[in-house]
């Protein structure tokens, strides 16, 4: 199955993730797209990932017009007919003019991306990469530079034939290039079309717009006009309690002290569902890059052996493992029981799993997950799920109220997210853009009034693609009138506090909708457990879904439910 290290070279070039991102819900869809370029690229630049052909190809994508690409020659370089060599006194100019950062490496320093472009009409011009970045002023922009001795500033250098010179950013070449492709093919003509209704527009219309937006957010200057970046409120708000007939070519449409002609109105509808699918596009990418890092900091923990099965095992514990591991090897491949969990509880709760893991969804691929009961203070979860050998481990004590194998149904829900396609279906389109997307606006605007933190267990957490799906699992399962001892109680999801579970409140009939045809048996059989038993039956044998006691001590410590990848 491809993991998201595997999705990551194939869209954005990346071949791990090792540096953070930090959005603020703040940040208007320019700075949220510039931030995620910044990202990637030094994630690239780290990893060593981008070659002269990223810059190449960036220059040609950024450039339509540019035919050829000639690398310029150091001084120190043997040069060739038709070669083309700069001179040490140009590269001080240069240098001197734009102050670059000295690179420890070969391949990051601007004097070895010197370019001598060739346009559609045979222009020539100098492109200059600046693969760290130095300046935000040099970001994407060219001059016509003549060197002054006495002010050692670039207003116009002329280099070997008056060519122009353009400077651009690794960040602006790779990181936005890459970005924007990913973006256009995302955002499509029946998207936008299915969300302006109430325009005309045909598919050269979305295409001019996504022209447009794609100027503005590689226009350095726009970082100072927000409201490019805003949505028009007021026309919505005039589209719903005012008047417009699309079909009425001089129809006017009057709100309060506003008056807008047809053509207006259909530009900011079309602005408006622009912004709307950038602005998701980027909070699904976001969600993207929180899963790669938070899988690669998996990776490297040492600490973590909550999947390893423990020594010393009491003899009593090894045997009733043993007998759990054979009597659920359908559903299970295998049971471990810590030392401290106690066997008699244990005992009253085997017929509660026994009855349910016939109703869970297997792994299409037909794995099988790992139960283990054991303590998880060090990690301070009342849960936790990996895929390094599909282990789900129960912590058995009640923390605050809350019994750890209360956990179950959310860590098999991320158990059947990385097992039941190639690709795990929170990171498919129609869960991401259905519900991660929308879950992301949600969080993002309880961030942006304070009612969540962004940090390690705040919206970082909660927007984390595999976790939103687990948590949708949950509420699944308990709208479908499944209540045990393996899942929280039903009034917590309907609750007002819990913002990893408000953040469904309006889409909720798509979560259903999505596991409905993605699980289709799991509704029948629940329904099929619930329903009345006929009256003729002598006794009903079956477990009764009633909260069990936990079967270890009491804590009051405060854990959650956590995944490792």
């Amino acid at each position: 199955m491809k993991k998201i290290t595997d999705l990551m070279p194939e869209k954005y070039g990346l071949s791990r993730i090792t540096k953070t991102i930090a959005l603020s819900p703040k940040d208007t869809i320019y700075e949220m797209f510039n931030k995620t370029a910044k990202f990637i690229y030094k994630n690239g630049l780290a990893n060593d990932d981008w070659t002269e052909q990223d810059f190449i190809s960036g220059i040609k994508e950024l450039d339509s017009s540019v035919k050829n690409l000639q690398r310029v020659l150091l001084p120190d370089e043997s040069v060739k007919e038709g070669d083309f060599q700069i001179t040490q006194f140009e590269l001080d100019m240069i240098n001197s003019a734009c102050d670059f950062k000295r690179a420890k490496y070969t391949d990051e320093s601007w004097e070895n991306h010197i370019y001598l472009a060739t346009n559609d009409k045979g222009k020539k011009s100098v492109i200059i990469v600046d693969p760290l970045n130095s300046h935000i002023e040099y970001a994407a922009q060219s001059w016509h530079w003549r060197y002054s001795m006495g002010t050692k500033k670039l207003s116009e250098l002329k280099i070997t034939g008056n060519r122009e010179v353009h400077v651009y950013h690794g960040n602006i070449l790779i990181g936005k290039v890459k970005l924007l492709d990913e973006m256009k093919r995302e955002i499509s003509f029946d998207d936008i079309s299915s969300i302006t209704k109430k325009a005309q527009i045909t598919e050269r219309d979305v295409a001019l717009k996504y022209a447009e937006i794609t100027r503005d957010l590689f226009n350095p200057e726009y970082r100072k006009y927000t409201y490019r970046f805003e949505k028009d409120t007021l026309i919505d708000e005039a589209l719903k309690y005012g008047s417009f007939d699309p079909d009425d070519e001089a129809c006017y449409l009057e709100y309060k002290d506003h008056i807008w002609s047809k053509p207006d109105v259909e530009e900011l509808i079309v602005r408006n569902a622009f912004i709307d699918k950038v602005k998701h596009y980027l909070l699904n990418t976001y969600s993207f890059f929180l899963q790669a890092k938070y899988e690669d900091d998996q990776l490297g923990m040492s600490h973590a052996r909550f999947y390893q099965q423990k020594r010393n095992i009491k003899k009593e514990n090894l045997k009733e493992m043993q007998r759990l591991s054979n009597s659920w090897s359908d559903y299970l491949a295998g049971v471990e029981i810590d030392n401290d969990v106690d066997l008699t509880k244990l005992h009253k709760l085997v017929p509660e799993i026994t009855a349910t893991l016939p109703f869970l969804p297997k792994a299409s691929d037909g794995a099988k997950p790992i139960l283990r009961f054991r303590k998880l203070q060090n990690h301070k979860a009342l849960g936790m799920f990996t895929t390094f050998n599909n282990t789900i481990a129960l912590d058995f004590r009640e923390i605050n109220g809350q019994p750890g194998l209360q956990s179950f149904i959310h860590e098999y829900g991320h158990f059947l997210d990385y097992h039941s396609d190639s690709i795990a279906l929170s990171l498919q389109d129609n869960f991401t853009n259905k519900i991660v997307s929308n879950v992301a606006v949600y969080l993002n605007e309880c961030a942006l009034q304070g009612e969540i933190t962004v940090g390690k267990r705040g919206l970082n957490y909660l927007l984390t693609p595999t976790e939103v799906f687990a948590r949708a699992f949950e509420l699944y399962v308990s709208h479908l009138g499944f209540n045990n001892s393996l899942i929280k109680k039903p009034e917590l999801y309907a609750g007002k506090t819990r913002y990893e579970y408000l953040c469904f409140s309006n889409i909720k009939e798509e979560v259903f909708n999505y596991f409905d045809d993605r699980f289709p048996a799991l509704k029948d059989s629940i329904a099929e457990f619930l329903a009345p038993k006929p009256s003729f039956e002598v006794a009903d044998t079956s477990p009764r879904f009633e909260k069990t006691s936990n079967l270890m001590p009491k804590t009051d410590c405060k854990y959650d439910q956590l995944s490792l990848f």
